[in-house]
């Protein structure tokens, strides 16, 4: 706000003259108000509006963290440990598509659902290799895995995905989702003209940090 509009607002809000506001108050029985009085008052109304949009942004602020900690209330982990086992006990999931384990504030279940449900996604032991692995035995998040070129592809979309939900629905992210060299590997993938059905990518388990 530049100072010459600021005068303006300020303007519209000055009570009228003295004299002519006390002369209303004399004909309506009122009595007259002080003159020291009535210069109090029009200068009470003169608060600075920048300090009161600060205000009222602080305690916007404060209602949406509040908002946010009732949905998602603090967990006493920031990751899930070094470990199936370990992430077990602090109550992490797995999520296959992204082959990480994580809290349940940084998981999507709705959208890891949709992408395993695309088509019959295949996991393999080794590279260009043939022997795969069930469904629940990868979903048990204790074996780094071989995936096709495609599921390499589809995996990126997911995560882009996966941030703009977290991101509109005010949830917080793992460390490897938010992560920028992420996006950028996974920007230089979709570059490349590979066989969609080739066992090339090596799938890790990660354990990421959320929020």
């Amino acid at each position: 706000m530049n100072p010459d509009s600021e005068s303006e607002v300020y303007e519209q809000l000055e009570l009228p003259d003295a004299e002519s506001e006390d002369q209303h108050l004399i004909r309506t029985g009122f009595g007259e108000i002080p003159e020291s009085k009535s210069r109090l008052h029009r200068r009470s109304l003169k608060v600075p509006i920048k300090l009161v949009s600060a205000t009222i942004t602080v305690l916007l602020a404060l209602a949406l963290l509040a908002l946010v900690y009732t949905q998602w209330p603090p967990s006493p982990w920031k990751d899930c440990g070094n470990s199936p086992e370990e992430a077990r006990r602090r109550g992490c999931n797995f999520d296959i598509m992204s082959f990480s384990w994580v809290l349940e504030p940084c998981d999507d279940t709705e959208l890891t659902e949709e992408f395993l449900g695309l088509e019959d996604w295949q996991w393999f032991t080794e590279f260009n290799g043939t022997e795969t692995v069930p469904k629940d035995v990868v979903g048990a998040g204790e074996l780094d895995l071989w995936v096709s070129w495609k599921y390499h592809i589809i995996h990126c979309t997911y995560m882009w995905r996966k941030m703009h939900r977290a991101m509109e629905r005010g949830r917080p992210m793992d460390s490897h989702l938010r992560s920028y060299n992420h996006t950028v590997h996974c920007s230089q993938m979709l570059l490349y003209n590979c066989v969609a059905d080739m066992v090339t990518t090596r799938a890790y388990v990660r354990y990421p940090r959320c929020g």
